[in-house]
């Protein structure tokens, strides 16, 4: 991140902190996706919610946090079940670094693509 776009070294590392209590949060709410019953408006009815993945997130993220803001919304989208990801064309390197990351952490083949328009260049595989 210093290298890519000059941020001061002490701001990526908390950029990364961040990241990582992210990461660290959102795979704790996994635990707690249940359906939420609400009260029927009809007699003798039982009503329940019951999330589902939505399928593939396009994420919009900007250049000026390249990793936390990122970690905001992909982490949340894949303990959902859905797939994920487009970098800030400023920053793509932090991005496709943060999915080297993942990778590395066991998340499957498919869960995530990579694509940045200032190299046309595809990370990830569908």
């Amino acid at each position: 991140m210093t290298r890519e776009m000059g941020k001061v070294l002490n701001e990526t590392r908390g950029d990364v902190q961040e990241t990582i209590d992210m990461t660290f949060y959102m795979a704790g709410q996994g635990r707690r996706m249940f359906g939420h019953t609400v009260p029927s408006e009809l007699r003798n009815k039982f009503a329940m919610s019951v999330p589902q993945p939505l399928g593939v997130c396009s994420i919009i993220t900007p250049w000026n946090f390249p990793m936390a803001i990122p970690s905001w919304k992909i982490i949340p989208a894949l303990v959902c079940g859905n797939t994920v990801v487009k970098p800030a064309s400023q920053t793509p390197l932090s991005a496709v670094n943060f999915v080297k990351v993942l990778e590395e952490a066991g998340i499957p083949k498919g869960g995530w693509s990579t694509w940045s328009p200032a190299t046309a260049t595809r990370w990830g595989r569908r």
